[in-house]
This record gives C-alpha cells, structure tokens and sequence, in this order.
C-alpha cells in the first residue's frame, strides 16, 4: 500500500508522509515472558527520506521476524540502531509517555522524553496531542450506566493528557503536534468498523463489554479545518504538523530491479552456483531422482 500512496501523491505534487504506528518493547524484543510482555506501547515512526523509508522497513521486518509476541514489537536499542532518516511522535494515549502522564509519572515522562529524543536526534521528536470528544458523548447514555461511565473514564483521561503534554512541552522545549487517531476514513464508516471490529473480537454489536470506539465516532480523517476547530485554543500544537511535514522529502527508485545481493564463492557466476547446488541438493527434497528431473 505504501508505494501506491507514494505515487498518487507524487501524482498530485504532494510529499507523501510515510510511518507506521508501531509496538515498543517494555524491555528487550527477544524477551517473551506471559503476563509482562504482552503489554507494551505505541509510537508513531515517520520517514523523512529514502534511508529513513528503508529502515522503517527494517523495523517492521524486524518487529515480525524477531519481536513477535501478541504484537509485532521492537525495542529502542533497534530503534536508535535504525534511526537515521526517521522522526517520531510521542503517540496516542497507549503511548509510553501518556501512560507516565496518566498514571501521574511526570518525571518519568520528562526521562522518556529525553529517551526517545536522543534516539531519534535533534528535532525530530514530538509531542503528540489529540482530542475525541469523549465528555460530549458522555450525555446520550444515562448516567452510571456503563456505557457512560467508560466515556466519563477516557474524558478524564483525555483531559489529564491534554493537561499533561502541554506542561511536558513548556517543561522539556519540545513542540506539541496534533493529530487524530485514525480509524476509518469517513464519518459515516463509523457503524460500519464497529460491525468489523464485532468480527475481528468475535462480539455482537449489542454487547456492552468490548471495544466500542463507536460510543464516539471520532476516528476518522478529520479536514484541516475541523483539526483547526477542534484545537482552536492550542494553534501552535497545529501549525506544527506544518513543521513536520516540511521535514519530509521521499524519493523512491521506482522500476528497477532490485534483486539483494548474495556472495558467491570462488568468484563464481550467480547463476552457475544456483545450478550447482540445486543438483547437489535436489536428493534433499526428492527420494528418487528421475531422468527427467536429473
């Protein structure tokens, strides 16, 4: 999907921004032990340039291959290793920083933060700050219900967060970008992914305990005017996402063949060792070696 994207922006001259939303590792992402880690926290990891695009890569590659637990995972060792070329925001309210924040670990949160920005380099680490509304659509359900008092938990929630990154950015004199937490497009797929994900969960969608993003649907990709609206009493944390996207220029080798490189011994022709040990090797996957296979 990414190069498709690539090319309908660049269709359109237009930079496109390409990250992942990814897992990170409460400790090493070789360590998989029940009950600790299969918790771990979000980060949003964007390419700037071409490097930056080929080790996104890398860390998606190495999350599956290497981190796998429950979730695709890496850890900042493998982060700061292949971090050239990326930026990142602090991420959604899973985050390691906004669970600090939550949890009232402020110090914690400021130790993070530094963390998190050496890893990536000077600039190119942002707070990130967003707004679901959950207090508004608190008042369609009746009071103490459940419904209503898992909004009213994530409305308090949102608020220490909104609170919270606003004192770590005046504290640490790293800039707030806003974002939304996107998942579905339009306003109106939001009846439609909550049927999916009642699928995905195995739920009905009259159930009351599970995920119900539904309860306010906000999830999906907000116009500039609305993000604006939404965070008309912090512009800066707007203007921002400006900043962010400037920093971004990819520019991807497309149609040509890029084939990795394998080293051959005793300078041999690539496709003369292939037949080599492809005959050598055939009794290994075939009991009996025809005439015809030989």
């Amino acid at each position: 999907g990414a190069i498709k994207f690539y090319k309908e922006c660049k269709k359109e001259g237009m930079h496109p921004i390409i990250g992942c939303e990814m897992y990170i590792a409460k400790g090493a992402m070789s360590e998989k032990n029940s009950g600790r880690d299969n918790e771990n926290f979000h980060l949003t990891v964007l390419a700037k340039d071409y490097e930056g695009y080929k080790n996104l890569m890398k860390l998606v590659t190495l999350s599956h291959l290497e981190g796998f637990y429950y979730r695709p995972r890496v850890d900042k060792e493998t982060l700061a290793k292949y971090s050239k070329g990326l930026m990142a925001l602090s991420g959604c309210n899973s985050s390691e920083i906004s669970k600090s924040l939550v949890g009232g670990n402020f110090k914690d949160a400021q130790k993070l933060t530094k963390v998190y920005a050496q890893i990536f380099g000077d600039g190119n680490f942002f707070l990130e700050t967003q707004r679901h509304l959950f207090e508004k659509f608190m008042t369609a359900h009746e009071a103490g219900s459940e419904i209503y008092t898992q909004l009213s938990h994530m409305a308090g929630e949102e608020k220490k967060l909104t609170e919270g990154i606003k004192k770590l950015a005046k504290a640490t004199k790293f800039s707030m970008v806003a974002t939304g937490d996107v998942h579905y497009v339009l306003q109106a797929d939001a009846q439609a992914q909550d049927a999916i994900v009642c699928i995905q969960t195995g739920k009905n969608i009259s159930d009351i305990k599970r995920l119900r993003m539904i309860d306010s649907p906000t999830f999906y990709l907000k116009s500039a005017e609305e993000m604006s609206e939404l965070f008309r009493d912090n512009p800066e944390a707007i203007a921002n996402t400006i900043e962010v996207a400037k920093k971004v220029h990819i520019e991807i080798p497309l149609n040509i063949v890029a084939f990795p490189h394998f080293a051959v011994p005793n300078s041999q022709a690539a496709d003369q060792y292939l037949k080599k040990i492809s005959f050598e090797r055939i009794k290994d996957k075939v009991k009996t070696v025809t005439k015809e296979i030989g």
